[in-house]
């Protein structure tokens, strides 16, 4: 089988599905249709599974500030620092002015009040 998409295969596996759900072809066209989808579906499967580990292992990089800062759009840039300063500047006047923040009660104190 020659390199297709996911997407492709996918497609291709649901059409086979939809004429074999017919019932109407020729035992000899079901069983092609049945090994071609066959083959289709273990495409698809390994393709994902392919795309699951590449996933995991993005997942377990350790990205540092100045990693990101690298793959950031200078507008993106832009919005962080300011976003950055916004907090930063929140959690010196909240320090400053000794403000009473908000609590949160989890849900055993709620049902054991």
């Amino acid at each position: 089988m020659k390199e297709i998409s996911f997407e492709s295969a996918l497609k291709r596996l649901e059409e086979i599905a939809v004429k074999m759900e017919e019932g109407k072809l020729p035992l000899d066209e079901s069983v092609k249709l049945y090994e071609e989808g066959i083959k289709l579906s273990k495409y698809c499967n390994w393709k994902l599974s392919d795309v699951d580990q590449k996933v995991e292992i993005v997942n377990q990089l350790e990205i540092t500030e100045d990693d990101i800062a690298k793959m950031e759009s200078p507008q993106v840039k832009k919005t962080a620092s300011t976003q950055k300063k916004k907090a930063k500047e929140v959690e010196k006047k909240i320090e400053e002015e000794d403000i009473d923040l908000p609590f949160f009660v989890s849900e055993e104190e709620v049902y054991h009040s």
